[in-house]
C-alpha cells in the first residue's frame, strides 16, 4: 500500500513542518515585545493569540508524529483518536486565533460601531460578518480579508468549527476502501455478521483480517459524510491553517504599527 503523498509532496510537508516552531518563536517574540497601550489588548495579544500558537503548534507536530504522512500502514484506533483530538483543538483554535486578533485591535485602537457603542463579543472578530472590525482596518487589509482566497478560507473554516462545537465533531476514518474492492468487501462483511450471529468470533477474526487486506488508509478529516463538506487531507491542510494564522498574526501588526518589518 502507498502513502497518499507523493515523495515530493512528503518532501515539502517535512519541510513546512520545519518552520512550524521557528515562526511562532518569531511573531511570540514580536507580540511580547509590543508596547500596549490597552491591558485588555495585551492580554488578548499574550495570554489569548500567543497561548493559542503554541497549542496549534503543538497539534501539528503531534499529528506529524502520530500518523506520518510517509505511512503506509493503517493507523489503529490509537493513533487516530489523538489525531482527531489534535484536530479538533486545532480548529477550535484557528478560530480562536481570528477573534483574539480581532480584539487586540478593537482595545488597543479603542473601535466602536457606528453608533458609538460597544462591539458586542459576537461580532468581534475578522470574518464577514464583523463588520465593525473590518471598516476600521486599512484598506489593504480589507482587501485582502475579502479576497476570493480568504473567502473560501473563512468558510471552510466557519464549516469545521461550527460543525465541532453544535453538529458532528471532526473524525478521520478508520480505512477506505477501493470500488474495485467494495464488492468482496461487503462479501467478508455478510460473512462476519454471520460468524458474529453464531459466536464464532475466530472464524470473525479470521474474516475481517482478510477484510482488512482490501482496505487502504487516506489521511482525511471530515465530519458528517451526508453533508456537503468536502474531506480534508490533514497534514497539508493543518499547516496551510497555520501559515494564514500566522500571516494574518504579522499583517495585525503592520497594522497597529506599520514600521514592523513585512521579513517573516
Amino acid at each position: 500500500m502507498r502513502p497518499t503523498y507523493s515523495t515530493e509532496a512528503i518532501k515539502q510537508l517535512h519541510e513546512g513542518l520545519e518552520s512550524v516552531h521557528p515562526k511562532y518563536t518569531k511573531l511570540l517574540m514580536a507580540y511580547h515585545a509590543w508596547a500596549y497601550g490597552n491591558p485588555l489588548a495585551e492580554v488578548m495579544a499574550r495570554q489569548g493569540y500567543c497561548r493559542r500558537l503554541r497549542i496549534l503548534v503543538h497539534c501539528v507536530q503531534t499529528a506529524f508524529a502520530t500518523i506520518p504522512p510517509a505511512s503506509n500502514v493503517i493507523p489503529s484506533d490509537e493513533p487516530r483518536s489523538v489525531c482527531t483530538i489534535c484536530l479538533q483543538a486545532f480548529v477550535l483554535n484557528v478560530f480562536g486565533c481570528m477573534d483574539n486578533l480581532a480584539q487586540i485591535w478593537v482595545k488597543e485602537r479603542g473601535i466602536k460601531r457606528s453608533n458609538g457603542k460597544e462591539i458586542p463579543p459576537l461580532l468581534m472578530g475578522l470574518g464577514a460578518k464583523c463588520e465593525d472590525v473590518r471598516e476600521s482596518l486599512s484598506r489593504d487589509f480589507q482587501d485582502y480579508l475579502d479576497s476570493s482566497l480568504m473567502k473560501g478560507w473563512f468558510a471552510y473554516l466557519e464549516d469545521y468549527r461550527h460543525a465541532l462545537a453544535h453538529r458532528i465533531p471532526l473524525y478521520i476514518p478508520p480505512h477506505a476502501v477501493g470500488q474495485s474492492n467494495a464488492a468482496a468487501y461487503n462479501e467478508l462483511e455478510n460473512r462476519m455478521r454471520e460468524a458474529r450471529h453464531r459466536l464464532d468470533m475466530d472464524e470473525h477474526d479470521r474474516l475481517e483480517a482478510e477484510q482488512l487486506q482490501l482496505c487502504s488508509f487516506l489521511p482525511v478529516a471530515t465530519h458528517a459524510w451526508d453533508e456537503t463538506t468536502r474531506p480534508i487531507l490533514f497534514h497539508s491542510q493543518m499547516l496551510a491553517d497555520y501559515e494564514t494564522v500566522v500571516d494574518l498574526g504579522w499583517r495585525m501588526l503592520r497594522e497597529l504599527d506599520p514600521s514592523t518589518s513585512a521579513a517573516r
